[in-house]
């Protein structure tokens, strides 16, 4: 059923550059900080320890592992899994999201793709730094990482989220049809081209339920990352 709601005119995706994109040679660094650290390992692969230490508890160290490929390369591939999916996410993104040449859409589509960036180097530059602690020796490189990235990113994003509140709002009528909105949150409108629109309360996006790929949109945000925890879980036993 498509009656009640009026056919969108203002968010379409468009195959061409969009507005308000972050760099791509930003998911190069991405993968690049891992092919950094996966060289490191492999140039300096007989000063590893033939036993070294995996995990520290509270009361020091309770995990070991052995020089093995597989043990020394993991965290970088596990790493690269996760950073492949925030960026294709990013991409999916970059693609699909609502058009519109508003300074205040351009802004919102750059935070939203600032967000993954961000997320994407923080989790290459810790992973990465993970799998290096058996040169390290301790876990002071990760922590001194993610430390970084913790204190850093939030800022770039409350930076961007600033600029944003100033910028003067969209013409009204140009958002979704309140009419397709389930309980507040969720968005059904078969009739919106759109797979992506803006949250009606918030920053960011969300899946028109109503297209016809939202369903499998909403599974592949996800799976992958239920599955990729559950493997690191049953890795870990």
């Amino acid at each position: 059923m498509t009656q009640g709601f009026p056919p969108s005119t203002v968010r379409r995706a468009a195959l061409a550059p969009v507005p308000g994109a972050v760099s791509p040679l930003l998911d190069l660094a991405c993968f690049a900080i891992l092919g950094a650290a996966a060289l490191v390992l492999h140039l300096r692969w007989d000063e590893i320890p033939e036993r070294f230490v995996t995990h520290w508890g509270v009361r020091g160290p309770d995990g070991w592992g052995a020089r093995t490929p597989g043990q020394i390369f993991l965290p970088l591939l596990l790493g690269a899994a996760v950073t492949a999916l925030l960026v294709a996410l990013r991409w999916v993104l970059h693609w699909a999201l609502p058009g519109g040449a508003t300074p205040r859409s351009r802004a919102t589509r750059r935070l939203s793709g600032l967000a993954l960036v961000g997320a994407s180097l923080l989790v290459a530059s810790t992973t990465a730094a993970a799998a290096l602690t058996p040169l390290a020796g301790g876990p002071g490189i990760v922590l001194a990482v993610a430390g970084v990235g913790v204190a850093v990113l939030p800022v770039v994003l409350v930076a961007a989220t600033v600029h944003l509140f100033r910028l003067p709002p969209d013409p009204p009528g140009s958002g979704p049809p309140a009419a397709a909105w389930r309980g507040g949150l969720l968005y059904v409108n078969p009739a919106d081209p759109a797979l992506w629109v803006p949250k009606r309360t918030g920053l960011g996006y969300t899946i028109n339920l109503g297209h016809r790929y939202g369903w499998l949109t909403l599974a592949l945000q996800i799976l992958p990352p239920l599955g990729l925890a559950l493997a690191m879980a049953l890795l870990a036993r």
